[in-house]
């Protein structure tokens, strides 16, 4: 699908992309630390997560976000395995795109958040459902559902003993 609408829009070719990781390939973890500073941050994270994972590091990829501001530091912690984001990667390089930063799908929709509100926000896709708990425009929690659209279309065509085309509309 990507190499189709890199055909239709050139320009895209030349472009520094972010992109997104499927939630259901990822798994996360909050830590709450005693500081803000990135630096600070980056050097203590490894082996403060590797006491609370049941995860061989050096198999994984984790990347943080900071989701609070101030002291104590709220992290949120990514691990994807890191064969499978080096595939990932490899996919675009092919394509000719350079993918800079790479974000977690359940995490970038904290985007249809609010202020002082808390919401769920539920992505439903073809084969996954994504759905994200947001509190004042930062994700709390975010899960994979391994039930989406093809599902329900196929149990939409099963019930009314329609057509594919017919159970979509």
């Amino acid at each position: 699908v990507l190499a189709s609408l890199l055909d239709e829009h050139p320009e895209w070719g030349t472009s520094t992309v972010g992109a997104t990781w499927p939630v259901e390939l990822a798994t996360s973890h909050r830590l709450t630390l005693p500081f803000a500073d990135a630096s600070k941050i980056e050097k203590t994270l490894v082996f403060a997560v590797e006491g609370e994972v049941p995860f061989d590091m050096d198999d994984m990829v984790l990347g943080w976000g900071l989701k609070s501001k101030g002291q104590p530091a709220e992290v949120l912690c990514l691990l994807a395995r890191r064969d499978q984001v080096v595939d990932g990667l490899e996919q675009f390089t092919e394509l000719g795109l350079d993918p800079r930063v790479l974000f977690v799908d359940g995490d970038v929709l904290s985007y249809y958040g609010a202020p002082n509100k808390t919401v769920a926000v539920v992505d439903i896709g073809h084969s996954h459902t994504v759905v994200s708990l947001v509190h004042n425009n930062i994700v709390r929690l975010f899960r994979s559902i391994d039930v989406a659209g093809h599902a329900f279309t196929s149990t939409i065509q099963r019930s009314l003993n329609c057509s594919w085309r017919q159970a979509e509309s």
